[in-house]
């Protein structure tokens, strides 16, 4: 009998790879496979986690409800400075390991909710079941869904001692740091995808398209030589970008490729992982990136099928270095060809706005705050909104003359009326002086918020507003067009009066104290 184990063990791995191999010719080609993936996306949407700003909290909560049962296994493999902890998720029992990685920078979260969508669609049962029968055949799948929980909970890059994770991958200073590299370390993964977000600024290129995702295979060395293990995450960046490609034409870059030796993607390069770095970036109306979120499910699912079939081998390296490469061209409102009347004096200008996200309650809200960054010429900027102001006229706005004592009193106001007359800013007076009133304007002072929840500027007291077209500055223009106002600038947003409502068009005005 033993004589015959040989014959048996070799009939039963011919058995495995026979199946195995009628499953894969089964399975639909990844681009076909991926439409299905990008359609159905809605349906294993994670519940818990519906905007940017969870928290440490919502993911921990999320890796807990996944059970072994469904493949899943969950463990602790480090903690944060703060002593947050770093979880580690696996399933699938195959020889082909993939690791990926998210928000190593806390407000970078866009990957994170797409792993958690991941998850769902791994943990319900949907039509997809052949084809996670062959992917976990194939291929160990781990995740490390929030490597820096400190920076996630107060929505900024660094960790808790303001260090940046991606530049720490030489010294290990940091535990979040060392659990990366332990990790990586102990699994030698084949394929790694270090997962991030990119500024709204980046643009594919310099033809007025934004970079909503980037790729990247990170050089390992200044030389930017290729090797086998860079070689595979080129190809496969081929096949990912050929596949973006049908939904967001136009819109994917190749980003900086420049060595960078502390940085992570560049050493688990060369440390033998074949290395794909994707950057979220920006999307005209995605905000919270829920577009992106569906662009991220789809291109990693996808990417397992490719990794698992080998099929990235049918590409070549030349589509990867046709990816057009980052710039930095976009803004969030250009204003074209703008004659301004400022000083006594006009003057025809492009202006430019950016915007910032500000936080607020305990950092899981924000609000917009915007300013000029350029006026000129300004023929090589594209922004997200446009408008060719040729024929039309600019003045700055102004302060509404009479002062008002409570937000009520500028609930009432009618927003379109006073732009019309060329007012952008109310007074709200809180303190007369009088002791009678000094506690009622007192708590009114405390309790207000640090935005102006109406589509307009409020000043506190004397503050003043803006009043000329300057850099680093947010005044409001008011555009006229044949003597009539057409058009209004608050806070970087821009409102046509004769489609759009005040409160639509414009999330939030400031407050000046």
């Amino acid at each position: 009998m033993k004589k015959n184990y040989p014959i048996l063990l070799f009939l039963f791995a011919l058995l495995l790879f026979s199946q195995n191999t009628l499953l894969a010719q089964n399975l639909l080609p990844v681009a076909q496979q991926a439409r299905l993936f990008y359609d159905q996306h809605e349906g294993f949407k994670e519940p818990l986690i519906q905007n940017r700003r969870f928290k440490h909290t919502d993911i921990e909560a999320l890796v807990k409800k996944l059970k072994p049962e469904d493949g899943f296994t969950v463990r602790e493999v480090g903690k944060s400075i703060g002593g947050k902890e770093i979880y580690l998720v696996k399933i699938g029992n195959g020889s082909k390991k993939v690791l990926m990685w998210s928000q190593m920078h806390g407000n970078e979260p866009t990957a994170t909710m797409a792993l958690a969508d991941i998850f769902r669609f791994f943990s319900q049962k949907n039509e997809f079941e052949d084809w996670k029968k062959h992917i976990l055949n194939d291929l160990t799948l781990y995740f490390i869904p929030m490597l820096n929980p400190d920076g996630a909970d107060l929505f900024v890059r660094r960790n808790a001692v303001g260090i940046d994770l991606n530049r720490d991958a030489s010294r290990l200073q940091c535990p979040e740091s060392q659990t990366l590299k332990a990790v990586r370390d102990s699994l030698k993964p084949d394929f790694g995808f270090n997962l991030h977000d990119q500024g709204r600024n980046h643009s594919a290129g310099y033809k007025g398209f934004p970079a909503t995702m980037s790729f990247l295979a990170p050089a390992y060395d200044y030389k930017k030589n290729i090797n086998e293990t860079r070689r595979n995450a080129i190809l496969l960046i081929s096949e990912l970008h050929s596949l973006v490609s049908n939904y967001i034409p136009n819109q994917i870059g190749r980003y900086y490729d420049s060595f960078e030796p502390r940085a992570f993607g560049d050493n688990i390069q060369k440390w033998g992982t074949s290395t794909v770095l994707i950057e979220s970036g920006g999307y005209k109306g995605d905000w919270e990136k829920q577009t992106i979120r569906r662009l991220n499910f789809m291109t990693l699912l996808a990417a397992m099928q490719s990794i698992s079939q080998r099929n990235y081998l049918k590409y070549n390296q030349n589509q990867y270095f046709d990816i057009p490469q980052n710039g930095s061209s976009m803004v969030e409102l250009k204003l074209k060809n703008l004659k301004v009347r400022d000083y006594g004096r006009e003057f025809l200008v492009d202006v430019i706005y950016n915007r910032s996200e500000q936080n607020y309650d305990q950092d899981k809200s924000f609000y917009f705050q915007s300013y000029i960054t350029e006026v000129g010429e300004l023929f090589m900027y594209h922004g997200y909104d446009e408008l060719d102001c040729t024929g039309m006229i600019a003045e700055m706005g102004k302060v509404y003359p009479e002062t008002l004592r409570s937000y009520e009193e500028v609930k009432k106001l009618n927003f379109k009326d006073l732009y019309g007359k060329g007012y952008t800013a109310v007074r709200l007076k809180v303190w007369d002086g009088k002791p009678e009133n000094y506690l009622e304007l007192r708590d009114l002072a405390s309790d207000l918020p640090q935005f102006s929840p109406y589509p307009i500027h409020i000043l506190f007291n004397e503050a003043q507003h803006p009043e000329h077209l300057q850099t680093e500055r947010n005044p409001s223009i008011i555009i006229r067009q044949n003597g009539k106002v057409r058009y209004v600038v608050i806070n970087g947003f821009i409102c046509d009066l004769e489609k759009e409502k005040p409160e639509k068009a414009i999330p939030n005005g400031l407050i000046f104290r």
